[in-house]
């Protein structure tokens, strides 16, 4: 957990947004804090014991310990790792949750619970209960209570409350607020087929919903995927990839600034550290949209076969047509198409007859709008060094022809 003070919330965006500082840590209190909140709202009503709470909040408090240094920017190398892959793939959760769960479950961990629950009357916390919230699963004791798992790690979640208020407040984009208040206070539980029981929002916090929903789309656009965020954390990935491809799982050795000491002297990461440090970042020589493609279906099957090794390699055959001088020129960012999964999300009104639970896309055209707009706000980029932009645009669209890619730019 004390790693995670050194590890930051997003990667290097404070190249882009100076104040975008924050870490890890203090959004893991931020989700644990709002999870016990939600909980003693619907603790009687779901009938939950103090250990049931204490658990979902253990969950809230672990759910990012499996990050890697710099957070999201290193995890395309975990897929790699074809063990890691395979059984990520098996538990459908992706590689970083996986060591997630392994984290929670080791022994070091579950000495940590005895420890705990030996000194208090009340506690008994189990890892395998826990990682298996901590991912958006049910506690294994009670499968039932889907929305233990769900309430930190689902389509709607104190995780992304968390991280989009505390992003928007660090990075200074006030489009990213929602009322939170309003959302704790509306947050309860449905049941469905076989019992199940899932996390829901109530009619009355519908507008809040929809608020938070344009904010997550608003931030994507404005701060996660803002062209230059983009640039500087493609250049780190490939600083990583060059040191850890092999042995991904090393990383978890590492922090933010062990990693960066660690591949500063490296000859090949080390001219993109460089770089990252002088703010020399890499700038757009190629912007495309789904719109540009000639080809959609191509488009979408390249990108979404795409892995950092085969991108790595396409990258390597543009840099030496641009200049052959063992350097990096050129890096592709384009991005898996996909879209926002808390469209599907649930909501809860009580009428005469009866409850009734529909997704949130049969009462909002709002929510159905950022759905529809999803595909259309995807960018994909070609970055290369100012002063290589031109030569890396014509080699790079040249090359992307030859893959049966090609754009009307």
């Amino acid at each position: 957990m004390q790693r995670l003070r050194r590890i930051s919330q997003l990667g290097l965006a404070n190249l882009v947004f100076p104040g975008a500082n924050h870490t890890r840590l203090e959004h893991s209190l931020g989700v644990m804090h709002i999870v016990g909140r939600i909980l003693a709202r619907i603790k009687k009503d779901q009938r939950l014991n103090d250990n049931d709470i204490l658990e979902a909040k253990a969950a809230a408090l672990l759910h990012d310990i499996g990050h890697l240094p710099f957070s999201h920017v290193p995890e395309p190398l975990l897929a790699l790792n074809s063990s890691i892959r395979k059984e990520s793939q098996a538990e459908n959760i992706k590689p970083s949750e996986l060591l997630t769960t392994k984290i929670i479950q080791s022994d070091l961990m579950k000495s940590i619970f005895e420890i705990l629950n030996k000194k208090s009357k009340t506690s008994h916390l189990d890892a395998k209960n826990v990682a298996s919230q901590a991912v958006g699963n049910a506690p294994l004791n009670n499968p039932q209570r889907m929305f233990l798992g769900e309430i930190s790690h689902g389509d709607f979640d104190a995780d992304r409350m968390d991280y989009l208020m505390r992003d928007a407040h660090y990075s200074g984009c006030p489009l990213g607020t929602l009322d939170v208040e309003r959302l704790v206070r509306a947050t309860t539980v449905s049941k469905g087929s076989g019992g199940i029981k899932s996390l829901a929002m109530d009619i009355k916090g519908l507008h809040a919903l929809e608020s938070m929903i344009v904010a997550r789309s608003v931030m994507y656009s404005v701060v996660y995927f803002h062209h230059a965020v983009r640039a500087a954390n493609g250049m780190l990935l490939r600083a990583i990839h060059s040191k850890f491809k092999t042995n991904p799982l090393n990383l978890l050795r590492y922090d933010d600034h062990s990693l960066i000491s660690y591949i500063r002297t490296d000859p090949e990461a080390g001219q993109f550290v460089e770089k990252l440090e002088s703010r020399a970042l890499f700038k757009t020589s190629v912007r495309l949209t789904t719109k540009d493609a000639l080809n959609q279906p191509a488009l979408m099957d390249f990108v979404n076969k795409a892995n950092i090794g085969s991108v790595v390699a396409d990258e390597g055959s543009i840099n030496k047509k641009v200049r052959n001088d063992n350097r990096k020129h050129c890096i592709i960012d384009m991005p898996p198409i996909e879209i926002y999964s808390e469209i599907d999300f649930n909501i809860r009104e009580i009428l005469p007859k009866g409850e009734k639970v529909n997704p949130i896309r049969s009462y909002s055209s709002i929510a159905k709008g950022v759905e529809d707009d999803a595909e259309l706000k995807w960018r994909g980029y070609v970055f290369g060094p100012q002063a290589e932009v031109k030569k890396v645009r014509e080699t790079a669209l040249d090359y992307l022809q030859s893959k049966g890619l090609s754009f009307n730019l």
